[in-house]
């Protein structure tokens, strides 16, 4: 789908602004609790507590909101703690209290001026803000006149996605729509809820169990010809570990080909909706999902 007009990092990027180098993807989360994965595990209503809905409580709080859910669902964050137990109405205040807070802090004096609330959350107060499991996180912006760059950028906020961190995505509209549309309007969250172990754990699960084997097959030929025994059954384990890694390295090569599937958390209608990486990339996302707005132009993501 071609660009109808501009946005603001489009004028930025000409200035040659956002072209550092991304840094490192960090490493797969472990343990992580579905049950404690406050921005949701399914498509539907996003829920705090029975019958309250996730909903951002104003219209300048979209940021605010993603931002709590964020930190909420990493079990260690003061948001977590807050929220715990919390049902009903009182979930709905609690969650309204942490948005203006989460406001507060970001959008505090940095330099010599505050952020003005009016304008909602700006991407590197988020950035400064947002924390889970003990990474800070950077912001990028992503031009998608400039498909290398969108691609990149988004292709490595989906990693990190992968890798079981939140990212925030600020999205908004472009001059075709007015000088006020060109700048982000609306955050979302992508993200993947606890899921089955991934490709990396599955390795390092059958390297263990290997191990476990060598273990039995010596005791197994103890007093039986034991040096001639272990060698043929460490050469079969080193048969089956190097076809499992063999089985790893060709999914990290084919992983340009491979499309998977997040979720989209909305604040402002508080639900999740699916969305793959080609459709973040082509600006195939339904304009439902990103909250009215159609292009991706801010990434906040975690450092490793």
């Amino acid at each position: 789908m071609a660009a109808t007009g501009f946005q603001l990092t489009t004028f930025l990027y000409g200035l040659y602004a956002g072209r550092r180098r991304l840094p490192a993807v960090p490493p797969y989360l472990t343990d992580r609790d579905e049950s404690a994965w406050r921005l949701g595990v399914s498509e539907g209503p996003v829920e705090l507590g029975d019958e309250c809905r996730a909903v951002q409580v104003d219209g300048t709080t979209c940021g605010s909101a993603s931002v709590v859910l964020a930190k909420a669902s990493d079990p260690a964050s003061a948001e977590a703690a807050t929220l715990a137990g919390t049902v009903g109405t009182e979930a709905q205040t609690v969650f309204n209290m942490l948005q203006h807070e989460i406001k507060d802090r970001t959008n505090r004096r940095k330099f010599v001026f505050g952020w003005p609330r009016r304008f909602g959350t700006p991407p590197w107060g988020a950035a400064r803000e947002l924390r889970f499991a003990g990474h800070e996180y950077f912001h990028r912006m992503v031009v998608d006149t400039s498909l290398p760059q969108s691609t990149r950028v988004l292709t490595h906020a989906a990693q990190c996605a992968l890798r079981g961190f939140p990212v925030l995505l600020y999205v908004g509209g472009d001059t075709s729509m007015g000088l006020g549309a060109a700048v982000p309007r609306h955050v979302v969250v992508l993200h993947s809820p606890p899921q089955a172990e991934t490709a990396d754990e599955s390795a390092e699960s059958q390297l263990e169990l290997a191990q476990v084997d060598a273990d039995a097959v010596g005791e197994a030929t103890a007093g039986l010809d034991a040096e001639r025994e272990m060698e043929r059954k460490l050469e079969e384990l080193e048969a089956k570990i190097q076809s499992k890694l063999d089985e790893v390295k060709r999914a990290t090569e084919q992983e340009e080909a491979f499309d998977p599937e997040f979720l989209l958390y909305e604040p402002s209608t508080g639900t999740n909706s699916q969305v793959t990486l080609r459709q973040l990339i082509d600006r195939k996302v339904p304009k439902s999902q990103l909250g009215g707005w159609t292009h991706i132009t801010w990434a906040i993501m975690p450092k490793p």
